[in-house]
């Protein structure tokens, strides 16, 4: 998300404001090509986009002129080296969940957290990867990164293990 204040746009929301004070211009929020003037309609449309991209990005996407799929980022001529490129990296962002914190209990499944908090009158705290909020919508989005970044870690290390030679494999 990026801020616009006039004519100037600006990536730190502090920056933002700031121009903001001295023009007193209101500040625009910005996702894409999208511009918004409320911050939260902005904010659920980058976590949206966010998910969509990180869901995309584990999927074969196929060049209808050079015939190479490419998977997270790497282009494979083979189908069967981008099905298993598509089969690791999917897994490694299936390992990332979100935790619901519910008073004393914790579940991975919304429905039960939702269903906890309502008996127990207590709000629902998100976990993912050790940062906690009570925000849905940031938690999604931490999902979503974290997600992401599993993926890209995944795809590094399938791609570190190919490039070692045959013989080099063999040797441990």
């Amino acid at each position: 998300m990026t801020y616009k204040v006039g004519d100037e746009t600006t990536c730190c929301s502090k920056t933002a404001a700031k121009l903001a004070e001295k023009s007193a211009a209101k500040t625009q929020f910005v996702v894409g090509k999208k511009t918004f003037q409320d911050k939260r309609k902005a904010f659920v449309t980058l976590v949206k986009t966010t998910e969509e991209y990180v869901d995309g990005f584990a999927a074969p996407h196929k060049c209808n002129v050079t015939g190479a799929t490419t998977v997270a980022g790497t282009k494979c001529h083979c189908p069967v080296e981008a099905e298993k490129r598509v089969k690791v990296v999917r897994a490694a962002m299936a390992k990332v969940r979100m935790t619901y914190l519910v008073g004393e209990k914790s579940s991975h499944c919304p429905t039960e957290a939702k269903k906890l908090a309502k008996e127990n009158g207590s709000a629902t705290c998100y976990l993912v990867n050790g940062d906690k909020t009570e925000c849905e919508y940031t938690a999604r989005l931490n999902l979503a990164r974290a997600k992401y970044k599993a993926a890209v870690q995944a795809a590094v290390k399938l791609a570190t293990a190919s490039a070692v030679p045959a013989d080099s494999k063999s040797d441990s």
